[in-house]
């Protein structure tokens, strides 16, 4: 059981020399035709650090914006949103990938629902974070409903980028673990 378990992890598609990379994973094709999600992809691969991987949060959407012919209200909240739906989709995946590692790391599922009941306090927070942010901007300078998907796109993103760092954190004590285990 336990060599079967060391084998699905070694064998998965995301352990590669001790990497963690969801860069591969294209999201759901966006509904909106200017959107090109290979623009948030190629910034991901270039950048090195958490930090730098920052500066990739709306650039996607830029370039949609950019890029759109119509009207420039309803491009710009469909490009963001295109953008939101595509960091979620990483988000998603790197979640699952997560409850994957620490099922593996911790058989009595204490670190599964810690990271779950994390998840659901950060969804908590973001949902109301946008809410205020989105309340107040409308009552400072009469803010779109762009607004709101901006904020959410924002914290969706960087709650992906912290979820990466960890991912990758946990897949390499997962491939440590699997060596140790092989070695008996």
């Amino acid at each position: 059981m336990r060599l079967a378990c060391i084998l699905a992890v070694i064998a998965s598609p995301i352990v590669a020399e001790g990497s963690y990379d969801v860069y591969d994973l294209v999201p759901e094709p966006a509904a909106l035709q200017d959107y090109d999600p290979d623009i948030l992809l190629n910034c991901l691969r270039k950048s090195g650090s958490r930090e730098s991987r920052q500066a990739c949060i709306g650039v996607s959407s830029g370039a949609c914006f950019r890029s759109a012919s119509d009207n420039h209200a309803i491009a710009s909240i469909a490009c963001t949103k295109a953008e939101l739906d595509d960091w979620d989709a990483r988000m998603n995946r790197v979640y699952g990938d997560l409850v994957h590692y620490q099922t593996y790391r911790d058989e009595n599922q204490l670190a599964v629902e810690e990271l779950r009941e994390m998840q659901r306090a950060w969804i908590t927070f973001r949902d109301t974070a946008c809410k205020w942010d989105t309340f107040t901007s409308r009552r400072m300078q009469g803010a779109a409903e762009s607004d709101a998907d901006y904020c959410m796109m924002v914290l969706t993103a960087q709650q992906t980028l912290f979820l990466m760092e960890r991912a990758r954190m946990e897949l390499a004590r997962v491939n440590r673990i699997a060596r140790e285990r092989a070695a008996k």
